[in-house]
């Protein structure tokens, strides 16, 4: 199912995994995502997140 993601969708999702792993959890959360979205630049989703301020 993961190669139906688009290249951004699976880039959220590994940086998720790696905030995950960084923070020693058992699981990723939607925090991980969340954050991994916060690392992206120049994505619509950073455009939204930065536009909320």
């Amino acid at each position: 199912m993961f190669e139906r993601f688009t290249q951004g969708a699976r880039d959220a999702v590994e940086g998720a995994v790696a905030h995950s792993e960084r923070a020693g959890a058992a699981t990723v959360t939607d925090e991980h995502l969340l954050l991994a979205l916060l690392d992206a630049e120049g994505t619509k989703a950073a455009f939204v997140l930065d536009a909320l301020g």
